[in-house]
């Protein structure tokens, strides 16, 4: 059986997978793919099963199968161990170890499952390839248990909190001063609490000191509180503070429960994470691979190899090379051969009815003409019988060196005849058929693994923006309430529960059409559209209700209300700071859909995309300017429309938008 659950690419699994799954990383060692195929023999002989991991090959095995499958790529090495056993309910437990080297490091993915549902223990073999390559979770070295960390550890401590190459979780628990027998009590739990975590995530333990430099540097929003573990999802960033949603904290009056409740919690939150975050996409392409290596080692073994083509055949024209072409006879009368000499008559001999009679020289007289002839014919047979010997003996004639050749050769000791080219089997139409379903099924897995991936992480994000547009329309509904009773009490009721006058409402555009046209209005206070309406114009065809050019229209006037409080003196920095403080009665906009700049990878490949328009008198006659920073819009369809803007406030007191439409290129993007 194929076992997809030890297969898939992408990692993607149901929230409350019960399977184990591990993806760490290593640095460069050499031997390193020799180290982990030792461990994992060792592994498989401890439970009895002798399989040559170092060969690709299929071994069924008296309740399961073992199937081992290596792929040699471009200056790096693959392979993937994969254990299927049959329980004694007819359930399967599924085991994969997987691995991809190079010289500068590589990766190990560890999967169990039960098809049951059980719930799968760590393996002995996850214990053993995190001490012989010292894995780590991209560059955090991992450590069995939960670790004290002292004031000096913490700054590696929030590098690896806040590192966006990060997979696994990272459990924090923080501590206090003033109580020492607290502290000691406090870090011999968390010893236990850390049982059913080991490979999938790491816990750690911050002692007193420790505790309040670590939370100085991640702030008020992303802090750990004392005696709690706060749980640190991935793509952490302290500068966002709707951010802080996402790392839930563990409560004193939960962890003053029984220690099997809190260990049990926290293996459920680290196992449900690692079964639904995505494997980087190199990683993923390495396990497709291998998925293709195995397929067809055991098409191989039910159907025997696949048939080569036949050298000795014809073949068939390969496009882009021109076939020979045929070879046309010549024009015109076809030249008749010449003649032999006479002193070397044709070996064929003459028709009788076609032969000339011999002529008579009159000098010589017949007689001697007649023995003239004789004499020509008898050399002519002697000459017969030379060819003849040195055909036979494969010179090109009698003469003593070549004669001397031919003895040498003779002696030689007589070369075997080559074989002829074997002819292949004739193809067997079922296993072509079930070849190319296989391999077509597999395209279509990966690609629904992608749009799967691809919708979790939209879910993610929009689960995100929801919490923070729920908080701030709370925050505003309390803060209407409030200033509503304030009003009343002082009997200005006229005030406290009158409608918004018209002049103060925000009145959105109905299409991106309808933004275009009314864009200019927005110069007066600062904002100037400087892009391509026409590319703007292509996202109406994809927002019929217009609710799309209702978002993009209130990042325009977030940007027009940060350029009217810099010129109010309420805000001096930037676009970024007077998000994250907005001052009241000024229009904001969520982090977490704002970005300052694009990333290193992609400025470097894609910056010159950023390099928009800009009006030539405020750039002292250039016509762009670069634009890295962007809002983010919802996602239409397929599509990730961006505003891209440039602050010109501290020369010029303007903002210039270059670009309002689809997300531009990036190495992420489709």
């Amino acid at each position: 059986m194929l076992a997809e659950a030890t297969r898939s690419a992408t990692g993607s699994g149901t929230r409350e997978d019960r399977s184990y799954r591990s993806f760490l990383t290593f640095e460069g060692q050499r031997d390193a793919i020799d180290h982990a195929l030792q461990q994992v023999d060792a592994w498989l002989r401890g439970k009895r099963y002798d399989v040559d991991v170092r060969t690709s090959g299929y071994y069924p095995l008296p309740n399961g199968e073992v199937v081992v499958v290596h792929h040699d790529l471009k200056l790096a090495t693959a392979f993937r161990v994969r254990l299927t056993e049959t329980d004694n309910h007819g359930e399967q437990w599924l085991s994969s170890i997987a691995m991809w080297a190079d010289r500068r490091g590589g990766w190990v993915s560890i999967r169990v499952s039960h098809t049951g549902g059980k719930p799968a223990k760590r393996p002995g073999i996850a214990r053993a390839l995190v001490e012989a390559l010292e894995l780590r979770d991209s560059t955090y070295a991992l450590r069995t248990g939960a670790p004290v960390l002292r004031p000096d550890d913490v700054p590696d401590l929030v590098e690896a909190v806040t590192d966006p190459g990060r997979t696994g979780l990272l459990f924090v628990a923080a501590t206090e001063a003033g109580a020492p027998d607290m502290v000691t009590g406090f870090v011999e739990r968390a010893q236990v609490w850390a049982r059913g975590i080991d490979g999938i995530a790491q816990m750690v333990v911050l002692d007193p000191p420790a505790t309040e430099a670590f939370n100085a540097a991640m702030g008020r929003s992303h802090e750990a509180p004392p005696w709690t573990i706060r749980t640190y999802q991935t793509r952490v960033d302290p500068e966002r503070p709707g951010d802080r949603r996402r790392h839930r904290i563990l409560g004193t009056a939960r962890l003053a429960g029984q220690d099997r409740d809190v260990t049990s919690l926290l293996e459920h939150v680290a196992r449900s994470h690692s079964s639904t975050t995505s494997l980087p996409s190199a990683a993923a392409q390495v396990l497709r691979g291998l998925n293709r290596v195995e397929d067809r080692l055991l098409l191989d073994t039910a159907f025997g190899p696949a048939p080569t083509p036949d050298a000795s055949a014809p073949t068939a024209p390969v496009q882009g090379v021109p076939a020979p072409r045929p070879v046309s006879p010549p024009a015109g009368p076809v030249p008749t051969p010449p003649a032999p000499p006479r002193d070397r008559p044709a070996s064929t001999p003459a028709s009788p009815a076609t032969t000339p009679e011999p002529a008579v020289d009159p000098a010589i007289g017949p007689d001697r003409t007649d023995r003239t002839d004789s004499l020509l014919d008898e050399v002519a047979r002697l000459q017969q019988q030379v060819d003849a010997a040195a055909a036979a003996l494969g010179v090109p004639d009698l003469s003593p060196a070549a004669i001397e050749e031919a003895i040498a050769r003779l002696a030689a000791p007589p070369t075997p005849p080559a074989a002829p080219p074997a002819r292949p089997e004739p193809a067997d139409p079922a296993s072509d058929r079930v070849r190319r379903e296989l391999g077509e099924r597999q395209r279509r897995i990966d690609e629904l693994e992608d749009a799967l991936q691809a919708v979790q992480n939209l879910a993610d994000d929009a689960q995100i923006e929801w919490q923070e547009a729920e908080e701030r329309a709370v925050e505003a509904a309390d803060e209407s309430r409030w200033l509503r009773g304030e009003l009343a009490a002082q009997d200005r009721y006229d005030v406290a529960y009158a409608p918004t006058p018209p002049a103060k409402a925000t009145t959105l555009p109905q299409d991106f059409r309808d933004l275009i046209d009314t864009v200019k209005d927005l110069e007066e206070h600062g904002v100037f559209f400087t892009g391509d309406e026409k590319v703007t114009l292509k996202l109406a065809t994809q927002d019929p209700t217009g609710a799309f050019a209702g978002k993009a229209w209130e990042a325009l006037l977030t940007l027009v209300d940060y350029v009217r409080a810099k010129r109010d003196g309420v805000h001096g920095t930037n676009v970024k700071e007077y998000l994250k403080s907005t001052p009241p009665g000024y229009r904001g906009w969520s982090l977490n859909a704002y970005a300052e700049t694009e990333t290193g990878a992609t400025m470097e490949r894609y910056g010159h995309l950023r390099n928009l328009p800009v009006p030539p008198e405020h750039f002292d006659g250039a016509t762009r300017a670069l634009m890295p920073a962007h809002f983010k819009l919802p996602r239409l369809g397929i599509v990730t429309p961006r505003v891209h803007y440039l602050d010109h406030t501290g020369i010029s007191g303007l903002i210039f938008v270059g670009h309002i439409g689809p997300h531009l290129r990036s190495p992420e993007s489709n």
